[in-house]
């Protein structure tokens, strides 16, 4: 009985692990690694978030800092995944503020994020006070 429950417990853990881990972004990444691969990065508020065709959305963020990419007081669209995290999705809501990191579409003058561009900065993973300060010391702005 006590094999069984502890097999029924295994294979519980690795269909929820496998869920969880569904869209799998790298390690952690350091200040100089974002700013070298990333078009943009800054904190800014979300002003409008548009639902577009295929399950992606295009949202408006006023840049309130820059660390790449447009200046502070600037407008920028970014489309990402509207999904779920497990796909890659992020959700972005009207009123809040986030700091991410965008890169330019293959082809395109368009910028666009995902979760693997903005987990880093979510409170739970606990980075982004770090990061944001690194950022600010490789500027020169501490």
């Amino acid at each position: 009985m006590k094999l069984a429950l502890s097999l029924v417990t295994v294979c519980a853990a690795l269909v929820l692990a496998g869920q969880a881990w569904a869209c799998s972004c790298a390690g952690k990444p350091t200040a100089q690694d974002l700013l070298k691969q990333s078009a943009a990065i800054f904190t800014g508020v979300v002003q409008k978030v548009r639902p577009r065709p295929g399950e992606k959305s295009l949202t408006t963020f006023g840049i309130l800092e820059a660390f790449k990419g447009p200046p502070a007081g600037s407008q920028m669209q970014v489309l990402h995944p509207s999904g779920s995290s497990a796909s890659c999705g992020v959700s972005f809501i009207p009123g809040r503020t986030y700091t991410i990191a965008v890169y330019r579409r293959a082809g395109g003058e368009n910028f666009a994020t995902s979760l693997c561009s903005t987990w880093m900065f979510s409170p739970k993973a606990g980075l982004s006070a770090k990061l944001i300060r690194d950022m600010r010391k490789l500027q020169g702005r501490s």
